[in-house]
């Protein structure tokens, strides 16, 4: 029966293309390593990598078994979730990801929630745009995520899980001009800029349609920043309008910071909780999925 070791050693060679570079992240020596593979060679028979080529090349038997080596450690990183997750039940670390606007709107009630129902389990959380966090979902660094559904790749290794969307609105300061203008057209609010997040290209051309119809040429934003918190200091200073989730601005609106604009915004939110298809969850991952689901329901 195969050893494991030695085909993780394969697998980060291929990735590598470089014995020492795979060397390190395997943390042991070259010799080492090379020893390891050459050891699976004489194994299973055959030659994995074209030694005299630089970059290294992997041979074609290496190719065909390149993909199995691969689904037999990924199999194996389950079987050892599995076991740790009998011996330790929902304790134990947990490490997710979430975009901006999702940890703005509902981060704060979804972790509250998660401590409550599984406080013995310590967690962390990665805010970063749905590429960012779907790197690192295939790295496996994350067990799951709350991504952007419209940045999902359609034929993705994903599963993917819908939450029901959340509609946008408008904001500004309490003494903005804007709010004594009589009926507002998407190209008034746009005037005095709008401040967001980073937005999907989908949505970003849904909302250029609504504040510049017929402007393909000016930017749609004049401020973009993935940190919520800094968007609403700066739209309670300034005549910049806020576009943002109605969950992400209710503590602002609530302390009499900012207020919503009159005009209604198409379009919102469309979250979705993703993790890497096939793979086996840890009871607090499948816990923090619950609770997600619970609190944006």
């Amino acid at each position: 029966m195969l050893n494991l070791k030695p085909l993780h050693h394969f697998v980060l060679v291929v990735e590598e293309r470089n014995f020492a570079a795979a060397a390190r992240r395997a943390n042991i020596s070259q010799p080492a390593l090379s020893n390891s593979i050459r050891t699976l060679e004489e194994q299973i028979g055959m030659q994995l990598f074209l030694r005299d080529e630089r970059p290294v090349k992997v041979t074609p038997e290496g190719e065909e078994i390149l993909e199995r080596a691969r689904w037999l450690l990924f199999e194996a990183r389950n079987l050892d979730v599995q076991i740790s997750a009998l011996r330790s039940g929902v304790a134990g670390h947990l490490r997710c990801g979430m975009v901006p606007i999702f940890s703005a709107s509902f981060g704060g009630n979804v972790f509250a929630a998660f401590s409550r129902r599984s406080p013995q389990t310590t967690f962390e959380a990665d805010v970063g745009q749905t590429s960012q966090l779907l790197q690192l979902l295939d790295a496996e660094e994350i067990e799951v995520a709350i991504c952007d559904f419209r940045e999902i790749p359609s034929d993705s290794s994903y599963e993917v899980t819908r939450l029901p969307p959340k509609d946008g609105a408008c904001y500004c300061r309490t003494d903005h001009p804007i709010l004594t203008a009589g009926t507002l057209t998407g190209p008034m609010i746009h005037e005095y800029g709008i401040a967001s997040v980073r937005i999907p290209q989908e949505l970003h051309d849904d909302l250029r349609r609504v504040f510049m119809p017929g402007n393909s040429i000016d930017p749609l934003l004049h401020l973009q920043c993935d940190n919520v918190t800094l968007l609403i200091d700066t739209v309670r200073q300034s005549d910049l309008i806020l576009l943002t989730s109605r969950q992400s601005a209710q503590a602002a609106v609530a302390g009499r910071l900012l207020v919503e604009v009159p005009y209604p915004v198409s379009g919102g939110s469309e979250w979705c909780i993703v993790a890497l298809r096939n793979k086996v969850l840890r009871p607090a991952a499948r816990e923090l999925v619950e609770t997600v689901k619970a609190e944006c329901a």
